[in-house]
């Protein structure tokens, strides 16, 4: 079983800025997407509602957050971003069951 000290299910804008911060709190991330990196705002044509993003293609946006969250240092905050299905997520024992592995 692989250990973390924070698995955050989904890559979207959410996700993706929760693991900005946790890691950059010295906290080791991963964030586990089973589709798309930046859930429906990478499929957006315009997104013109987000701070400090101009008006503009939704996949820019995403593409850029995940490149912000998962490049090493000093490009970005080195959190790691894997592709694979939460099948389970146990709560009290702390344990995420995925397609793959176990956290």
């Amino acid at each position: 079983m692989e250990e973390r000290d924070v698995i955050i299910v989904g890559s979207g804008p959410a996700g993706l800025s929760a693991a900005m911060f946790t890691q950059l709190d010295a906290w080791t991330t991963l964030v586990l997407e089973n589709n798309w990196v930046g859930g429906q705002g990478a499929v957006a044509y315009t997104v013109s509602n987000y701070p400090g993003f101009p008006p503009g293609d939704g996949k820019v946006l995403m593409k850029d957050m995940k490149e912000q969250a998962t490049s090493v240092p000093p490009l970005g905050v080195g959190a790691e971003l894997r592709q694979d299905n939460v099948l389970r997520i146990d709560t009290t024992n702390l344990v995420v069951n995925t397609e793959l592995r176990r956290y």
